[in-house]
This record gives structure tokens, sequence and C-alpha cells, in this order.
């Protein structure tokens, strides 16, 4: 998360650990909120919070993407690590890197736009795990739900590129 974020309210879509919504606390977010749709990692979540002095800093919540966040909520950035590789998911686990069709950001993205303040960003983290055009679908994707690819940057991982959008409401 680069850039001065003092005093703006951030979501932290897919939580997992906690460590993006911590690391917005200390650089001075003024809201922090955090979600994951998995028990383990609200636990994992909240113990990291707690251990790093947070946790009356951070609103946590179990929910499926946006289902349990109060709608009058809106964000200035919105941190979505969502499931990226476009496979089918048989369990829990695998259910935390498969994103079948890529439903899941589908209904994210159609989604976002309510929880979005104006002039706000979308910062959405992608891989082509198995070089097969990962991007280029989710680039699709993006566009067809009218938002706009304002930068990103590849990350090099083991041979593979991770990809960070910083993604605009097009409206």
């Amino acid at each position: 998360m680069a850039g001065d974020i003092r005093n703006l309210s951030i979501l932290d879509m897919g939580t997992g650990s906690g460590v993006q919504a911590l690391l917005a606390v200390k650089r001075g977010a003024g809201k922090v909120v955090a979600v994951d749709i998995s028990d383990a990692a609200i636990e994992c979540a909240r113990t990291n919070f707690k251990a790093n002095f947070c946790e009356n800093r951070i609103e946590l919540y179990k929910s499926d993407l946006f289902g349990s966040i109060p709608v009058e909520g809106k964000f200035d950035v919105i941190i979505a690590n969502l499931p990226f590789v476009d496979y089918s998911a048989e369990g829990v686990a695998e259910s935390t890197l498969y994103d079948p069709d890529l439903r899941i950001h589908k209904r994210f993205l159609k989604d976002a736009k309510n929880y979005l303040k104006a002039g706000g960003v979308i910062l959405l983290t992608h891989a082509d795990l198995a070089n097969d055009g990962a991007f280029q679908r989710i680039e699709k994707i993006i566009k067809d739900y009218d938002y706009k690819i304002t930068k990103f940057v590849d990350i090099d991982s083991n041979g593979r590129v991770l990809r960070v959008y910083e993604l605009a409401n097009n409206k």
C-alpha cells in the first residue's frame, strides 16, 4: 500500500492474517475495516490485531464479500485479496486460492461501487500462475464492470508474476 493514507478509510477485503489492515492502522488510516469469509482467518486476524494493540482500531467482520458490512460505510481505498486462480475449488483450503470462472471477482466488482467513495480506488491483486492469460481475463472483467485501470505493478514471485491493479470507478 503506497502513498499517504493518513485519515483515509480503508476496507481490507479478504484480510487473511490482517497484515494489510494492520499496516493501514500503523500508517495512520482514519478508519480500517477488515473482512474475511474464513473463521480461521478471522481468528488469525483478531489475534494479530490484539498482539499489535490495534484491536480497538480495526473493525473486523466475518462476511461473504460485502454481505455483513454496514451499507453506510464508504471507503477511500478498498484492498481486495481475493482468490485468483480460475479453477474449481473442492474444499475450504482450495477456496482461498481458487475462484471458478472468477465468480467472486465478478460479485466483488459489481458490489464494490456501493462502498467506494467518489474518487476512491480499489487495489486488486491477481496472478497468472499457470501462464494461461489470467491477466487478460481479469482485465476484461474489470472493463465489463466499468472500472478503469489507473496503474498496475508487477511483482516477480519465484518466477511467477503477481500483479496489483489500481482501479477507479469510471462513473
